[in-house]
């Protein structure tokens, strides 16, 4: 059974990549209890389910910058 979303977590931080906070691809719909897996609240690093997630995206990620790059060429 899935639970509806509470809020998006940002796969590649928009503290760190403001660029990215509305592509779709890194935005990932979660409940605030799954959020909180993906940071450690002491310090806000990624783990665990957040590193997959970034692992996942990477070539989302380095899409993004190539044609970025091309695009300012």
């Amino acid at each position: 059974m899935s639970e509806p979303a509470e809020m998006v977590h940002h796969i590649f931080p928009v503290s760190e990549y403001p660029e990215l906070e509305f592509e779709e691809w890194n935005c990932l719909p979660l409940t605030n209890k799954r959020h909180n897996t993906f940071h450690d609240r002491t310090n806000d690093k990624i783990i665990g389910p957040g590193i997959f997630w970034q692992r996942k995206r990477k070539k989302e990620f380095l899409n993004f910058y190539k044609n970025r790059k091309n695009k300012i060429l």
